[in-house]
């Protein structure tokens, strides 16, 4: 298959925030080479609805798992802290915080809970007896 050239802005860093009416997360991505005008700045505004997928955009651009899920995992976000929870209409939502002060919230059935309940003791019985202890 031919290669397709792609134009793209290199970016040095970006920032979020959020509308004044909520309607929208805004994205500012910093140019690492600025335009012929010297702005760095490139903004962006999504819907808010479209943010999750942006999201999962931005996290399937990381290297991912190959067979096995957790058996060779290239990369793997630092967790800040995490929580298990019962929603307002009766959901299981996991939270985990990340970095910049965000969280990822996922909403789990009943069944996946479980699964998750018995993966956890099974990897913490294994660290104990390792002795291994996690990276970061």
């Amino acid at each position: 298959m031919k290669a397709t050239p792609v134009q793209a802005h290199k970016i040095a860093s970006l920032s979020s925030a959020r509308s004044s009416d909520q309607a929208f997360g805004l994205i500012r991505f910093g140019r690492e080479v600025p335009l012929p005008d010297g702005e760095t700045d490139v903004w962006v505004a999504v819907p808010t609805k479209l943010l999750p997928y942006l999201a999962t955009s931005a996290i399937k651009a990381l290297p991912q798992p190959g067979p096995g899920g957790t058996a060779d995992v290239p990369y793997a976000l630092p967790s800040l802290g995490a929580e298990v929870g019962v929603g307002p209409n009766g959901e299981i939502v996991l939270t985990v915080a990340v970095e910049q002060g965000a969280t990822l919230s996922y909403q789990l059935d009943a069944k996946q809970a479980g699964e998750l309940l018995a993966d956890l003791a099974e990897a913490v019985a294994e660290t104990k007896l390792t002795g291994k202890k996690p990276k970061g």
